[in-house]
């Protein structure tokens, strides 16, 4: 064998020692690149579940309604408007709203953070110590809501 021979056998041994090496490291490298695609995909999953929930909680509303003076009053405090809001009290008789304003019912739309107020609601020798009133309405997801409320008279 001659110098040129031997030359070009070493040559490409090295040649063959550094593809094997720059092989094995890119392996680990997308090894690795694996790994970590695969930790996104779990994230972004669990970001859309989140995302989803914060979605389904925004069309939620929530109705309550006290009594403050001689009125009675309904409050959204929810984060979306609620439609057909229903207003009914577990005896007929325990209603102490001014003549009328039952009518207003069912009423179209609460927006969000907005009051109604009913006139009338009062407290008599004659009237019971606490009523029960029951609000009924539909959620912008078309899921339908309800709070029955104690109120003291």
């Amino acid at each position: 064998m001659t110098k040129s021979e031997v030359l070009t056998i070493i040559c490409s041994l090295l040649a063959l020692t550094i593809s094997l090496i720059s092989l094995v490291r890119t392996r680990k490298h997308q090894d690795r690149i694996l790994q970590l695609e695969e930790i996104n995909a779990r994230l972004s999953q669990k970001q859309l579940e989140e995302l989803e929930s914060a979605d389904k909680q925004k069309l939620k509303t929530n109705i309550d309604i006290f009594r403050q003076g001689g009125s009675l009053i309904i409050s959204n405090n929810g984060g979306s408007e609620a439609s057909n809001v229903s207003l009914s009290f577990a005896n007929s008789k325990q209603n102490l709203l001014a003549r009328g304003e039952l009518d207003k019912f069912p009423l179209r739309v609460l927006q969000p953070f907005k009051s109604f107020e009913l006139l009338g609601f009062y407290n008599t020798d004659q009237s019971p110590e606490q009523i029960q009133v029951s609000l009924e309405w539909t959620n912008l997801d078309g899921t339908k809501g309800e709070n029955v409320v104690d109120i003291q008279c």
